[in-house]
C-alpha cells in the first residue's frame, strides 16, 4: 500500500493515457490531483500505479513541471542502457524486480523506467503487473495497429476541422440553398470517402462510437439522423430531391467527382476500342420497361435448314470494368441498383449504366452472348458461348410487344419461351404471384401501376434470363469454377403443416436448384443492375479465354456475407419506400373517399387492414372494436405517411 500525503507525485491512467501529477490534498478516502495543464482529478489510492517516496514542495504545476524534465533527462541518459540489460534478462518481469536487479531506488530512476517500458509498448505488454517481451509476430501487430489508431486520430482531427467550418449551416440545409462549390476544400478524396461510408453505416444504425460521439458535438439540437442528411447534402452524397426513405436509409446515391471522371474516361476508352471491331450480323433487340433508364439484354431469332439459332446477349461488363477501379470498388458497396417509386439509384454511373455498358439501338457494344441451336421442335442441341460486338436494332416496350405477341399467337419466339417454360414448369413454385400493384411517380403525379408478370412479353424475358442464368451456372460448375452461385435451402414448416418453404442463400459451390430444376444456377444476366453479375461475368469470361479468373474461391467467400446483407437490407429500403409512397399516394388521391378493405388483425391502437383494390396492407388507427377478416368499406379521413398511420371510418 502507497504512503499517501500532499506534495508526493503519482502516476496513473486517464483516458488511456499514462499522467503525472502531484497529491494537493487528502478528500474523503480519494486524493485531489494536480497535472501540469493545471486541471485536477479526484482520485482513489487504486487508480495510482507509482508513486513518490518524497514529498515534493512547493504543491504547483511548477514543482511537476521540473519533476518531469528529470525524468525525460534520465530516460536520454539511461534509457538505451537499460533496453539493453533488459534483453539480457527473462521473458516476463515485474517493475520492482528489475528495479532491484538494476538497483534503481531513487524516484526520478524508478519513474524514468516505468515511463521508458510504457512508451516501448512495440517491445512490451503488460498485464497484471508483469511485463513481457513481444515476439516478432505480436510486435508487428502492435506497429500495426497503433499505426491505424494514429490514421484514425488524424482522421477525426479532420472530421471534426470540417464540423467546425460548416457548424453555423449544417442546421438549415433542409431548406437548402445552392451549395458553393468549395465546400470541403482541404478535405483530403480519402477522408471525405471514409467520412461518408462511415454516415451511411451510422444510418443504418452500426455504429463508429467515436464519429457519433463526435457528430453529437455539433448537432445544434438536431437529432443525429438529420444531422447526417444535412451532412450528406453538403457533400453532395445526396441531392435536396433524393427520397426519404433512401436519403435516411444510408444507402450511397450520388457519386464522387473522382468516380465520374473515371467512368467518363473509361466510356471515352470503350467508345474507341468499339470502333475498330467488327459486328456480328444480328436483327437483335431489348424488351424493357417503357422508361427504363439501362438495358442489359438483348435477344436475336435467325431461321436456318435445321432449325433456329436464339441468340441472349448479356452487355460485357465483367469484361471491360477494370476490377481494381473506384468504379468496381464503388459498385461493391451499392451491390445493386435500387428502384424507387420516385428515385432509381443505379449500381453504375451514369455515363456507363446509360451509356456505354447500355445495349442502345444503333450503338455498337460488346457483349457475352449464348447461341441455342434448336431443331425444328425447339430442342437445344448444341450451346455456344462468345464474346463479341453487336448493334442492337431496337429497344422496344413490354406493352410493344405484349401487343405483337397477343396477335401473333403462333410466333416462333412465343413457341419457344411456352416449350422452354413448360419443361421447367414441373420446379416452379405455385405460390407465384401473377399481378403487383406499385406506386410509379410519373410527370410529379403519383399513381397505381399493374404489372402481370405472365404478360407474353415478361414471360419470354424471364424464361431467357433463367435460361442464360441456368446455362452458364452449369458449364462454370462442371469446369470447377469459383463462381457467386445462387442455391435453394428447403426447410419443413411445424408439425401439422406439410409445406416446405425455401430460402436462396449465395455461396461459391453450386447445388441443384429446386426451383429451376437445375444442376447449378448463379445471376449473370444483369451486370448493369448487380455487382454479383459483373463478378460471375468476368470470372467466366476468364475461363472462356483460359485466363487465371481474377477472383481466388477465398476472395468470393469473403465478399459474400456482406453482398447478402446489402441485398437483404436494400430490399427493406425499397419495401419501406414503396409503403410511404403508396401512403402518399392516399394521401394526394383517397382523402374522404371509400375504399374496399379487410381487417387483418388488431394491434396495439389499432388494426392492419389490407385494401383489397391493390394488396395493399397499412395501419388503421382506431379505439373501436371492430369485426376481423371481414370485407368493410373504409372512409379515409386522415393519412400520416411520416408516422406511418391512417384514419378513418369503418363501415361493417
Amino acid at each position: 500500500m502507497f504512503n499517501l500525503a500532499s506534495g508526493k507525485i503519482v502516476l496513473f491512467f486517464q483516458d488511456g493515457n499514462l499522467q503525472s501529477g502531484i497529491i494537493t490534498e487528502a478528500q474523503n478516502r480519494h486524493y485531489k490531483v494536480l497535472n501540469q495543464e493545471a486541471k485536477t482529478y479526484i482520485l482513489p489510492p487504486a487508480r495510482f500505479i507509482l508513486v513518490t517516496q518524497k514529498v515534493y514542495e512547493p504543491v504547483s504545476t511548477k514543482t511537476l513541471e521540473d519533476f518531469e524534465k528529470q525524468i525525460k533527462n534520465k530516460i536520454e541518459e539511461e534509457g538505451e542502457n537499460w533496453l539493453l540489460q533488459l534483453q539480457e534478462t527473462q521473458d516476463s518481469f515485474t517493475f520492482e524486480e528489475i528495479c532491484s536487479k538494476f538497483g534503481l531506488e531513487g524516484d526520478i530512476e524508478r519513474f524514468a523506467l516505468f515511463i521508458l517500458l510504457q512508451q516501448r509498448k512495440d517491445l512490451f505488454k503488460f498485464k497484471k503487473d508483469v511485463f513481457s517481451f513481444r515476439n516478432e509476430e505480436e510486435r508487428l501487430k502492435y506497429l500495426q495497429e497503433e499505426a491505424e489508431t494514429r490514421e484514425r486520430t488524424r482522421y477525426l482531427k479532420e472530421v471534426e476541422k470540417f464540423l467546425q467550418t460548416y457548424q453555423d449551416l449544417l442546421p438549415s440545409l433542409n431548406i437548402l440553398s445552392p451549395i458553393k462549390d468549395d465546400v470541403s476544400q482541404g478535405f483530403d478524396q480519402d477522408s471525405k470517402t471514409q467520412f461518408l461510408s462511415e454516415l451511411r453505416e451510422l444510418l443504418r444504425s452500426n455504429t463508429p462510437k467515436d464519429l457519433a460521439k463526435l457528430l453529437r458535438k455539433y448537432s445544434d439540437g438536431l437529432d443525429l439522423r438529420t444531422l447526417i442528411r444535412n451532412i450528406r447534402l453538403l457533400l453532395r452524397d445526396i441531392s435536396p430531391d433524393t427520397d426519404k426513405i433512401a436519403a435516411d436509409s444510408g444507402i450511397p446515391i450520388n457519386f464522387s467527382s473522382e468516380i465520374l471522371r473515371e467512368s467518363q474516361k473509361l466510356q471515352e476508352k470503350l467508345k474507341q476500342e468499339a470502333e475498330n471491331q467488327n459486328v456480328t450480323n444480328l436483327e437483335a433487340f431489348t424488351i424493357d420497361a417503357i422508361d427504363s433508364p439501362d438495358y442489359d439484354d438483348a435477344i436475336s431469332l435467325q431461321k436456318q435448314e435445321q432449325g433456329w439459332i436464339l441468340g441472349i446477349h448479356i452487355s460485357d461488363v465483367g469484361g471491360q470494368l477494370p476490377l481494381n477501379s473506384s468504379i468496381f470498388k464503388e459498385a461493391c458497396e451499392r451491390v445493386s441498383s435500387l428502384y424507387l417509386p420516385c428515385e432509381t439509384i443505379p449500381l453504375l454511373p451514369p455515363s456507363l449504366s446509360k451509356e456505354a455498358f447500355s445495349l442502345k439501338a444503333g450503338e455498337k457494344r460488346k457483349v457475352l452472348s449464348l447461341y441455342l441451336f434448336m431443331d425444328k421442335e425447339f430442342k437445344i442441341e448444341k450451346e455456344v458461348f462468345k464474346q463479341e460486338y453487336i448493334t442492337v436494332k431496337q429497344n422496344l416496350s413490354y406493352e410493344e410487344v405484349d401487343r405483337y405477341l397477343t396477335s401473333h399467337q403462333n410466333s416462333t419466339l412465343l413457341q419457344i419461351v411456352h416449350h422452354i417454360h413448360k419443361g421447367r414448369q414441373i420446379f416452379e413454385s405455385s405460390g407465384k404471384r401473377r399481378y403487383e400493384w406499385n406506386v410509379v411517380c410519373k410527370n410529379g403525379e403519383l399513381a397505381m401501376e399493374c404489372i402481370d408478370f405472365y404478360s407474353p412479353a415478361r414471360l419470354l424475358i424471364e424464361e431467357l434470363m433463367v435460361l442464360y442464368n441456368r446455362t452458364l451456372a452449369e458449364y462454370a460448375s462442371a469446369k470447377g469454377l469459383p463462381c457467386i452461385y445462387r442455391n435453394i435451402a428447403q426447410y419443413e414448416e411445424e408439425e401439422g403443416n406439410s409445406h416446405n418453404y425455401c430460402q436462396a442463400f449465395l455461396s461459391t459451390k453450386a447445388a441443384f436448384h429446386p426451383g429451376i430444376g437445375s444442376r447449378a444456377y448463379l445471376h449473370c444476366s444483369s451486370p448493369i443492375r448487380r455487382v454479383t453479375d459483373i463478378i460471375n461475368q468476368a470470372q467466366f469470361e476468364a475461363l472462356l479465354n483460359q485466363n487465371r479468373p481474377p477472383f481466388s474461391e477465398e476472395e468470393l467467400i469473403k465478399l459474400i456475407p456482406a453482398i447478402e446483407e446489402r441485398v437483404s437490407y436494400l430490399h427493406s429500403v425499397a419495401a419501406r419506400s414503396e409503403h410511404y409512397w403508396f401512403l402518399r399516394f392516399l394521401q394526394q388521391k383517397y382523402l374522404q373517399r371509400t375504399l374496399d378493405a379487410i381487417l387483418i388483425r388488431s394491434i396495439t391502437d389499432g388494426y392492419i387492414i389490407e385494401l383489397t383494390d391493390w394488396d395493399k396492407h397499412i395501419f388503421l388507427k382506431s379505439n373501436e372494436i371492430l369485426p376481423l377478416h371481414h370485407s368493410v368499406k373504409l372512409i379515409l379521413t386522415e393519412v400520416n405517411p411520416d408516422e406511418d398511420w391512417v384514419k378513418g371510418e369503418i363501415i361493417v
